[in-house]
């Protein structure tokens, strides 16, 4: 997806395109360089507390940067025991708030 861009994969568990590995719920701890855009895709139904992660995130983007984050609005449940949480906009409004430079 990202051939043109400088790419370092997160995950949970080690994989294919994965560079780090560890728990979302700690992100910063793991890099000290800040990040033009962060890519989530079908992970924030997995994370037993989303808003941490959310601020981890945005912690770790540079000013003007992007998140681009999806996720389930509905979807039956999948990798049980790890899926909790179902998202709206207006639950991504929260977790991604304007008062924090989001928009």
């Amino acid at each position: 997806m990202f051939s043109h861009a400088a790419y370092t994969g997160f995950d949970y568990y080690k994989g294919e395109n994965v560079d780090v590995v560890g728990d979302a719920h700690e992100l910063s701890s793991y890099f000290d360089e800040k990040f033009d855009l962060i890519f989530s895709s079908s992970v924030f139904e997995h994370l037993a507390m989303p808003w941490k992660a959310a601020a981890e995130i945005i912690k770790l983007l540079k000013k003007d940067g992007y998140i681009f984050i999806e996720t389930h609005y509905s979807f039956s449940s999948h990798e049980r025991p790890w899926h909790f949480f179902q998202f709206s906009d207006n639950a991504l409004d929260v977790l991604f708030p304007e008062k924090f430079g989001m928009r």
